[in-house]
């Protein structure tokens, strides 16, 4: 299944917060993360998938906007995450997800985009 998102991928590990409350450390992802989430899935309805997948290779590569220096497997993270809250893998762990490649395309300043190659 070959599926493509557009604009800058953003990195969930980057976009983290952290408060105190009642002497509890609590974590959360910001609010502009959070509204890149939901466009990102709103764009993954358009791919049919019938189950979610339960064995597979994934493959991402990432045409970046700028020069900016990024992680790959930063950007990984939170799609993978997104695949999973989705329903397009069963979970992301080491036993479904067997395989994981990550590339650079380049930069593409007109089309920033991933392109996500899941392999069953």
């Amino acid at each position: 299944m070959k599926l493509t998102l557009f604009g800058r991928i953003l990195s969930k590990k980057n976009s983290k917060g952290a408060m105190c409350r009642n002497g509890i450390a609590m974590v959360f992802v910001s609010a502009k993360y959070r509204q890149w989430e939901k466009e990102k899935a709103t764009e993954l309805l358009q791919f049919k998938i019938e189950k979610p997948f339960e064995f597979v290779s994934i493959n991402m590569t990432f045409f970046l906007p700028d020069k900016r220096k990024t992680d790959l497997i930063n950007k990984a993270e939170g799609l993978l995450d997104l695949l999973v809250d989705n329903g397009f893998i069963v979970d992301d762990n080491w036993t479904i997800v067997n395989s994981l490649h990550l590339y650079s395309g380049g930069i593409d300043r007109e089309n920033p985009r991933v392109e996500i190659d899941i392999v069953e």
